[in-house]
């Protein structure tokens, strides 16, 4: 019987050696399930995170496009606007020459008006010492 005995003692033995290896086991296989739980939302978050990285940069985009688009547009009413001023400037400098013009034209009107003048002047004189002779052969 001490045969037996120790045969049952060594299934014992066996027996606890292959539930401390199952329980460790399962202890293991817990430990990596949580490991790879851990895993798979780290994944499912780096995906969002990608996704909205990726929705990030299509808001950047369509910013940058916008604003390239209003560059464009500013860029357009700025030309259009030199091109304005250009006309302008143009346009005073013509009015400018018309102006320097007529100031000579002016110029020689008064000196004409000046030398009628001279000239009504010198017809008075001439009116006035007829008279006088006119008159004084009278009486």
């Amino acid at each position: 019987m001490a045969g037996m005995e120790l045969y049952g003692a060594r299934a014992w033995v066996l027996i606890g050696i292959a539930v401390v290896g199952w329980v460790l086991a399962v202890l293991f296989f817990a430990s990596n399930i949580a490991n790879y739980n851990m895993a798979v939302y780290y994944r499912y978050t780096t995906i969002y995170c990608i996704s909205q990285y990726n929705a990030l940069a299509r808001n950047y985009t369509t910013l940058a496009n916008r604003t390239l688009t209003i560059i464009s547009y500013l860029t357009n009413v700025t030309m259009t606007n030199a091109y304005a001023l250009n006309q302008t400037g143009i346009v005073i400098e013509s009015l400018n020459n018309t102006l320097v013009q007529n100031n000579a034209l002016l110029s020689q009107v008064a000196r004409e008006l000046y030398a009628v003048n001279n000239t009504v002047n010198a017809n008075n004189a001439l009116l006035t010492a007829f008279l006088r002779a006119v008159n004084a052969t009278g009486r």
